[in-house]
């Protein structure tokens, strides 16, 4: 299903059953650490501050493989192929799979997948846990990908790439939403006219983070702060063209 022609961004249902995501959730639970970011791998609780595991082939075990080959099978052979041009993704260069959860209030803020020393060419974001319902959070939000009423579709927005979000937004008739002046985007981002998915458990969220050799900023993202008590649970797998 696509959700956008430009920039591709796919959602791919029942990619898992619900007792995979069960069993992915039980196997990363006791290794979940304070979540890292940047080259340096720090911990910004400002930033993101949800809780993040490393998934590797000896833990996963048939679980990782079977997950993995449904992933390559769509990238080898993707059905959308031919009503959009994607880009060319090495399917021997993914890096482990990270799984994460956010408990009540969680985040992780704008980012885009790519960067120079980690050059990630297609993003598959794998709900592990569904939304409670429509004021639940934790949705996957693209602020540059914006809703056509003309078209009724979604797209990117040109010439905003230095401020994706509007503050006549800010408080999204939801007064249960936290609102910062000082970091308003991340908040405004998740209530404005943005394209945003929220989560079902074992479907993913396909995209291509790279454009021309640097990152295509139309794919800046953020997970939406989680308003409910139950956690949200995501894996995440990248594919890389070098530098695993």
């Amino acid at each position: 299903l696509a959700l956008s022609a430009d920039p591709p961004i796919f959602v791919v249902p029942d990619l898992l059953t619900p007792s995979e995501c069960r069993s992915l959730i039980d196997l990363a639970e006791p290794h979940l650490q304070a979540s890292r970011v940047g080259p340096r791998g720090r911990v910004d609780g400002e930033y993101r501050n949800s809780s993040s595991m490393q998934l590797t082939e000896d833990l996963g075990g048939d679980l990782l493989l079977a997950v993995r080959r449904r992933i390559l099978a769509l990238l080898a052979d993707p059905p959308m192929a031919a009503d959009f041009e994607l880009p060319f993704v090495p399917l021997d260069m993914f890096e482990p799979l990270q799984i994460s959860r956010y408990e009540l209030g969680q985040f992780y803020r704008l980012h885009r997948d790519w960067a120079p020393f980690m050059p990630r060419v297609a993003t598959f974001l794998i709900y592990l846990t569904g939304s409670t319902g429509p004021t639940a959070g934790g949705e996957t939000v693209f602020p540059l990908v914006k809703l056509d009423p003309s078209t009724g579709l979604y797209g990117r927005t040109f010439g905003s790439s230095t401020q994706p979000c509007s503050r006549k937004h800010a408080f999204c008739d939801d007064a249960t939403l936290p609102f910062d002046y000082a970091n308003h985007s991340m908040h405004v981002c998740c209530c404005a006219d943005n394209l945003r998915i929220p989560p079902q458990r074992g479907s993913a969220v396909m995209f291509f983070p790279e454009a021309m050799g640097g990152s295509d900023p139309a794919l800046t993202h953020a997970s939406c702060p989680v308003r409910s008590t139950q956690a949200k649970y995501v894996a995440q797998q990248w594919f890389r063209l070098y530098g695993l």
